[in-house]
């Protein structure tokens, strides 16, 4: 544990004399605030248990032998919850014993609640220091290219039409092949034969043979009388 006296700190040239006695004044109220302000707080918990015979100095020795076994830390957020969770430790202690000494069941209960209330607070700052000693994380990345997840991966290579088709939103790929195979269908069907013409038979007709206009639907040919 430190003991050392504060050291002054170097007055600005051009003072006064009563300018000066001010400026060490104010120095030494905020070293008191820094040093010595927990302290008090912690003092006023315990004294309500332990009564006039704790000296308040007592109190600035505890807790900066706390702050000592922690690593007397110079980093002011890290002494700062240090010293909530030193002076919520002991409210929570002050809660008990005032619910231990109450007499009215809702004094009891209400005691007891905020203790519970405070005590989980201090769980909280406790993990909140934790994190807050921990170093930083190292903002490490790598950048994957490529990955091959599936076992036997293969990938479809497709021009450009098919492509097209494939990003035609609403229809599928299979959809857009069966819907072209049946309008080719149709489109075949509606074909117009073209017009030939059968010389009919003298043999099998009386009449005199003339050409006679016949519309096939089909290619193949075939006789008749």
């Amino acid at each position: 544990m430190k003991n050392d006296k504060p050291q002054p700190p170097p007055i600005p040239a051009g003072l006064t004399a009563e300018e000066k006695q001010e400026f060490l004044k104010n120095h030494g109220y905020a070293y008191n605030l820094k040093h010595k302000l927990a302290a008090s707080y912690v003092y006023a918990a315990a004294a309500t248990v332990a009564g006039s015979h704790l000296p308040a100095e007592s109190c600035v020795v505890y807790l900066n032998q706390i702050l000592d076994e922690a690593g007397q830390p110079k980093d002011p957020v890290e002494r700062m919850l240090l010293e909530q969770i030193v002076m919520a430790h002991h409210h929570v202690g002050r809660l008990h014993v005032r619910a231990a000494t109450a007499e009215s069941p809702d004094r009891i209960k209400a005691y007891n609640a905020a203790a519970a209330n405070l005590l989980r607070e201090l769980c909280q700052a406790v993990v909140a220091l934790k994190k807050y000693r921990e170093p930083a994380a190292s903002k490490k990345f790598t950048v994957v290219k490529q990955q091959n997840v599936a076992k036997r991966q293969q990938v479809a290579f497709v021009d450009k039409e098919s492509s097209a088709e494939l990003e035609t939103p609403g229809k599928s790929p299979k959809s857009k092949r069966r819907a072209g195979t049946r309008a080719a269908s149709k489109k075949a069907l509606k074909h117009t034969p073209a017009e030939i013409y059968v010389p009919q038979s003298e043999s099998s007709c009386d009449r005199e043979a003339e050409l006679v206009e016949a519309k096939l639907p089909h290619p193949i040919l075939r006789g008749s009388c």
